[in-house]
């Protein structure tokens, strides 16, 4: 029941989370479980693809696209907080695996975050 907890958690996540904010939100919704057991957890949805961490938001973020090993963009809003994927182009993708095959590195996945302020609400 704790991965139910965590996903759920998750669910509506418009913003990247930390473990402590998903533990506080499972606790304030009734749920019973240690900050440990969420990082856990946390760090399985990371290695199965389906929850990233956002380094400029310094969180989680569950992720919204059908292949989530896909290279993607995120934009988080400084004002807001809130995240949106993109897929990359295919044409950034080739160019990206151009320039680090040239000095002998293949990229096994690509994430690029992007901070600034949005116009318009960020929705999904």
């Amino acid at each position: 029941m704790p991965r139910v907890q965590v996903i759920r958690a998750f669910a509506d996540a418009t913003k990247p989370q930390s473990a402590y904010e998903i533990h506080d939100k499972i606790l304030a919704g009734g749920g019973k479980i240690d900050v440990v057991s969420v990082y856990r957890i946390i760090a399985t949805l990371v290695e199965i693809g389906t929850v990233y961490y956002v380094g400029i938001a310094d969180g989680y973020l569950p992720s919204h696209l059908e292949d989530a090993t896909t290279a993607s963009v995120v934009f988080v809003d400084s004002d807001s907080g809130d995240a949106r994927e993109f897929r990359i182009p295919s044409e950034i993708i080739d160019e990206v695996n151009r320039q680090g095959k040239a000095f002998g590195f293949e990229p096994s996945m690509i994430k690029v975050e992007i901070l600034g302020t949005c116009t318009s609400v960020l929705s999904r």
